[in-house]
């Protein structure tokens, strides 16, 4: 239901631009190769920590913290991590099929 109701809320925003030109929705796919590497990371480390504190959490709250966390942890590693490998792509020789390497 929030997944709808978030995408109804951008679809609104957004109707004469189209849902997938959406900003929100765009900074999530230039993001979206840390959130899958991290997202898995950061579910095991919450479920372990209030396992251990003995907390107990709201399906709801667990869901919150751990999207909104992903999300801040995919955006510095894009930002610190993946940025500076892209532009380094830039920087290197291609090589072109064929060719021998000295």
């Amino acid at each position: 239901i929030a997944g709808i109701s978030t995408l109804f809320f951008v679809y609104i925003i957004n109707r004469d631009r189209g849902i997938l030109e959406a900003k929100p929705l765009k900074y999530l796919g230039r993001i979206s190769f840390g959130i899958y590497i991290y997202h898995g990371l950061i579910m095991s480390l919450v479920f372990f920590v209030y396992r251990i504190a003995g907390i107990p959490i709201s399906p709801i709250c667990c869901l919150i913290g751990i999207a909104g966390t992903t999300i801040i942890v995919a955006s510095l590693s894009y930002k610190y991590i993946e940025q500076p490998f892209l532009k380094l792509k830039h920087k290197s020789p291609t090589l072109k099929y064929g060719t021998a390497i000295d």
